[in-house]
């Protein structure tokens, strides 16, 4: 519904009364399906929107998300799956973080658990203490020893409401079976309800369904039942997870089981003991050996095969990883490059290269004059 002002603009949500009609045809719960579609139809046939495309394809799905259609569905403890994630998140929240090592988070979950069993003594404490009554009548105090305090708080309301807001517009007693036919007024909603009482058994059916889907019985069955001087429920209207005493469950419930299916199986595993206390044979006992080899390499793995370990590659063991010379940029790798290939002295005259120093002039064969000067190093050298 929070969509509607989107869909269908500003012009029928804020300068009209749409979303206040549309919203009590929507949302009323006391509405059956046929009542809910004539009330839709008469909105959108009101504001001209029979032909709109969003509101025409949500009444189409209406099955799937009007109350009016869910009246026979028990919706006592329906919790939306987001509403359970935050209040998971809210409650963890206060005892832990992401930042907390694993151990911590161990603890620290511990702790929680204490907490919310805390919380819960105190809640079995306090309904121990009877909550104040506000009418006379018996069935209150019967309801008051039977529900939590939160679920009696509520059915308080619909009990007060009995006495102050409900009357008798219309009564036929005609059935056959034993069914009487009420018609209750609520002054409060201003609407009339139907209740079929059962006088043989004391059950009662309303056209409310409060008790179908919400567990509690409603103000309109509370008043004929106040009317007919009931002074107990039946224990048809006392659900069990609205009493103090829903916790109080065994662990394990023999009554399930037969007795006797129970020593049958006992004897059948008695003589499977002593066939393998005592053994039978060479064969039982290597099936047996073989069995606990079995459960061994199950519980702690089987042992591996063997594994050479050789040692690891050498490595530096200081700074970076990298050997100890710098990486060579391209300018010196070219510059190492052009040192390597550099030619040796040559002749400016005729290009060609020599050992030794010319001290003559001589024609070669390309006509060059070469002056050859023959210096005797070694000589220099002594001479120094």
């Amino acid at each position: 519904m929070r969509k509607v002002p989107d869909k269908v603009g500003p012009v029928h949500c804020r300068e009209t009364d749409f979303l206040k009609k549309l919203n009590a045809v929507v949302w009323d719960s006391d509405l059956d399906p046929t009542e809910f579609v004539s009330g839709w139809e008469a909105v959108m046939k009101e504001f001209s929107l029979e032909n709109h495309d969003w509101l025409s394809y949500m009444f189409k799905i209406k099955h799937k998300w009007i109350p009016a259609y869910f009246r026979d569905l028990f919706m006592g403890a329906l919790l939306r799956v987001t509403s359970r994630s935050e209040g998971e998140n809210n409650f963890f929240c206060h005892f832990t973080n992401p930042h907390v090592t694993l151990v911590e988070f161990a603890l620290r979950y511990d702790s929680a658990l204490d907490a919310q069993r805390h919380e819960q003594d105190e809640l079995v404490k306090k309904s121990k203490n009877l909550p104040s009554l506000v009418t006379p009548l018996q069935l209150e105090k019967q309801a008051s020893l039977f529900y939590t305090h939160a679920l009696f708080y509520e059915f308080q309301q619909e009990c007060e409401a009995t006495c102050f807001a409900c009357g008798i517009e219309s009564c036929n007693s005609c059935y056959g079976d034993g069914e009487e036919f009420y018609v209750v007024y609520d002054n409060e909603r201003r609407k009339n309800y139907d209740v079929i009482f059962d006088t043989s058994s004391n059950h009662s059916t309303c056209s409310c369904r409060k008790f179908e889907s919400e567990g509690i019985l409603c103000r309109h069955i509370l008043f004929i039942m106040k009317g007919k001087f009931l002074c107990e429920f039946p224990s048809k209207y006392f659900l069990r997870r609205w009493s103090k005493d829903a916790l109080k469950q065994p662990m394990s419930n023999f009554e399930e089981y037969n007795l006797f299916e129970l020593v049958e199986k006992l004897s059948v595993f008695e003589e499977e003991l002593k066939k393998k206390k005592c053994g039978e044979g060479e064969a039982t006992r290597k099936d047996q050996t073989a069995s606990d080899a079995d459960i061994l390499e199950l519980l702690v793995g089987s042992k591996s095969g063997e594994v050479d370990v050789l040692p690891p590659n050498v490595c530096l063991t200081k700074g970076s990883g990298r050997s100890s010379k710098r990486l060579k940029c391209a300018k010196d790798k070219v510059a190492e490059v052009n040192t390597t290939a550099k030619k040796g002295r040559t002749c400016k005259a005729c290009g060609q290269s020599g050992d030794l120093r010319m001290n003559q002039v001589q024609p070669n064969d390309s006509g060059c004059l070469l002056v050859l000067r023959f210096v005797d190093l070694t000589a220099q050298w002594n001479e120094l």
